[in-house]
């Protein structure tokens, strides 16, 4: 990457506030793997890869978690790795490793991964990058393993988008990301005084409700997500259909619950069912229906066995946990 690319400079300049994230913790996605795969990951010979890592907090907590699994970060950003790796020292981590590079210059070692993650990218990176990320999950995979990639997904996220461009409009040609947000916060404050005074209209509501998402966003992460250079949320069927072209399909979501049809009004998923016989075709009308504006897919090979039909016999396998009793490691 050029060094005045102003997708880097961004980060370099402001890093991203990364954090973990729950929906990908390992035992989570080998148990989706297990329940949707006739054969899934070897759970006592496991090799994690994160894309788009930042400063390596998910992948850092998961190896103090799972210290007999390897794990490696990779990232664009020279300042956020340097910072993942002294945390990595300072903690004495030796089963994670952190490395900086392009992903459109990055080359992965074939088969070689159960798990690969990107999470908080995909939308906000250029197409010859997210054509790359699918490239490196069907080179990088094992035929038994899976990809987690999460991404903004319309209809959900057409209203934030508008309320996005403005933003973005508001802030053109103001160079300091403190003036940046300095701008942004008055706009939306105003926005959000004009929603509340209108109250009784439900549009006003949930554009109310995205404004506040938004002015709960840190300063480093607002820069990135609402005002960052890139943003490219797409439809589901899109995204599937990019996978497919990257030899991979469609698995599942990380949350099971997000795909059932058990939530919908009576009689909608019979109608549902009527229209869209086709698994994928499904899951488009389903965003629709619950207006979704963000997925976590799972990814397999396009030689990868997979089971959609769930049996006694497989569930069986699994251990279950809540929220509640799944707790993180000091």
């Amino acid at each position: 990457m050029e060094p005045n690319d102003p997708l880097l400079s961004r980060y370099d300049e402001t890093p991203y506030r990364d954090q973990f994230f729950p929906q990908l913790d390992l035992s989570r996605l080998l148990g989706l793997a297990q329940l949707f795969q006739s054969q899934s990951p070897d759970p006592t010979d496991l090799r994690v890869l994160d894309l788009c890592c930042a400063s390596g907090t998910h992948v850092r907590e998961q190896a103090a978690r799972y210290p007999g699994v390897r794990f490696t970060g990779i990232d664009f950003s020279r300042r956020e790795i340097e910072a993942g790796r002294r945390r990595i020292t300072e903690v004495g981590l030796g089963n994670v490793e952190l490395v900086e590079s392009d992903l459109r210059e990055f080359q992965v070692c074939p088969g070689a991964y159960d798990l690969i993650l990107c999470h908080g990218a995909f939308s906000w990176v250029p197409d010859e990058v997210k054509q790359r990320i699918l490239e490196l999950c069907r080179e990088g995979l094992k035929r038994t393993g899976v990809a987690a990639i999460s991404y903004l997904t319309y209809p959900g996220w057409k209203q934030r988008e508008a309320i996005r461009e403005l933003l973005v409009s508001r802030v053109q040609g103001i160079a300091e990301p403190e003036e940046r947000v300095r701008q942004s916060a008055l706009l939306l404050r105003l926005l959000r005084e004009g929603y509340a005074a209108n109250q009784e209209n439900v549009h006003a509501a949930s554009l109310k409700a995205i404004v506040e998402s938004m002015q709960q966003s840190s300063s480093n992460v607002f820069l990135h997500d609402e005002l960052g250079v890139e943003h490219d949320p797409c439809y589901f069927m899109q995204f599937a259909e990019w996978a497919a072209e990257s030899g991979l399909q469609y698995l599942a979501e990380t949350d099971l619950g997000t795909m059932a049809l058990g939530g919908l009004a009576p009689g909608a998923g019979g109608l549902l069912q009527e229209l869209a016989p086709d698994f994928l075709e499904a899951q488009q009308l389903i965003d629709f229906l619950v207006n979704r504006s963000g997925r976590s897919s799972l990814l397999v090979r396009q030689d990868a066995p997979i089971a959609r039909k769930l049996s006694l016999d497989r569930l069986a396998t699994l251990r279950f946990t809540t929220e509640f009793c799944n707790t993180r490691p000091a």
